[in-house]
């Protein structure tokens, strides 16, 4: 029974000494020289640390309810005595960061994610948000290579990793064609090209073309939608170009183009920067037009000349014709050349009735004259005849 008694006391002596604290720590040793070991746990009042040399200092993975005020379970790694950062913390509003170098209040809010500059946030009035919190740019990566890049400045690239504009997107040599596309459900779509094999996607392509193409989702098939380059606005009139993907007319200011180009307005070939475009006409061609044939339609018959020889034409006689070009150097009727120049040109068809009335009234002349010379000649003869 003795015995007994002091081995009691000797097992209750050797558990005091292996287990007895110091001053804010919990520590457990494993020799008997009363040092800190690897798997030291200590109470350092704020936070309760594991591992390390000592209580304050050293390698060590630290637990802690709350940090610079913020009320949160923070579980962090220090290293070698530097400042700790935080690998995991858990906010008491539902906040979760990882990895954090410095306390955020941001955090306080739900649905935080941060692994080093990188933040995601999730919920709260703020929605899904994805990005750094710092001057560092944020990449898509698939099969272990980089896709999307969006830099520090908000420029985004896609397969470009330096972006230079808002949405630079960059084609190896080796994808030729389709390099990007927008379509609808029903396959309704609008796509660019770059470098585009000669012949592809439509007869005018040639090799290595660049091009902006449109279909409704039937390939080989002309589109019986159009493609519409306007701006947005509800004038009834219309104001833009569309192309028709049936019979590829252009029309410009119309939505129904009827020839290869339909222009509803007036049109200038040439430089607006030295020519007033007059009004009344359609169509102004700077430096002249070569071409084959002209034909003027007439809109009714009063547009001709035919009215010379209705029997109530009031011919002028050729002695009136001759005082009036003696006095005013043109033809009656006929516009002088300093009008034509006033009132900057002449209208063709109009010109062309002008002319012919006075070809016309040139032939009444020659058939009177032509009659009255048949009539002196027959005088004539009968004078010659009665000679004899």
């Amino acid at each position: 029974m003795k015995a007994r008694i002091i081995l009691s006391i000797s097992l209750i002596s050797a558990v005091s000494m292996f287990s007895q604290p110091v001053a804010n720590q919990i520590t457990k040793y494993l020799n008997t020289s009363g040092t800190f070991t690897n798997s030291s746990i200590f109470d350092n009042s704020s936070f309760i640390g594991i591992g390390g040399s000592s209580a304050l200092s050293g390698e060590y993975v630290g637990i802690q309810k709350a940090w610079n005020g913020w009320t949160a379970l923070r579980i962090y790694n220090s290293q070698s005595g530097t400042a700790a950062s935080s690998s995991f913390a858990a906010t008491a509003a539902g906040g979760v960061g990882v990895s954090m170098t410095a306390y955020n209040t941001s955090y306080t809010s739900s649905g935080i994610f941060e692994a080093g500059a990188g933040v995601l946030s999730a919920g709260g009035a703020g929605g899904m948000n994805i990005g750094t919190n710092a001057n560092y740019q944020m990449s898509l990566w698939t099969n272990n290579t980089k896709r999307v890049t969006v830099d520090n400045a908000g420029l985004v690239g896609i397969a470009d990793a330096t972006p230079t504009c808002r949405l630079d997107v960059t084609a190896s040599s080796h994808f030729a064609g389709m390099v990007s596309q927008f379509k609808t459900s029903s396959d309704y779509a609008i796509f660019m090209t770059l470098a585009t094999p000669v012949g592809s996607y439509n007869a005018l392509t040639k090799a290595n073309d660049n091009g902006i193409f449109f279909d409704n989702g039937t390939s080989g098939n002309s589109p019986a939608n159009g493609l519409v380059i306007a701006p947005w606005n509800h004038d009834a009139n219309g104001v833009g170009i569309r192309i028709d993907g049936a019979t590829g007319n252009v029309g410009i200011g119309t939505n129904n183009a009827t020839a290869t180009l339909t222009v509803k307005g007036n049109a200038l070939i040439g430089d607006p920067a030295s020519v007033t475009l007059p009004t009344g006409y359609k169509l102004y061609v700077q430096s002249g037009i070569l071409t084959e044939k002209v034909k003027v339609a007439l809109i009714n018959t009063s547009d001709w000349s035919d009215y010379v020889f209705a029997r109530d034409y009031k011919l002028k006689p050729l002695s009136e014709v001759a005082s009036f070009v003696e006095q005013n150097k043109h033809l009656p009727g006929v516009p002088s050349a300093q009008e034509l120049v006033d009132q900057g040109g002449f209208d063709l068809g109009k010109m062309d009735a002008k002319l012919l009335e006075k070809i016309e009234e040139l032939t009444l002349y020659v058939i009177e004259l032509n009659k009255q010379n048949k009539e002196l000649t027959e005088r004539l003869e009968k004078l010659e005849s009665n000679k004899k």
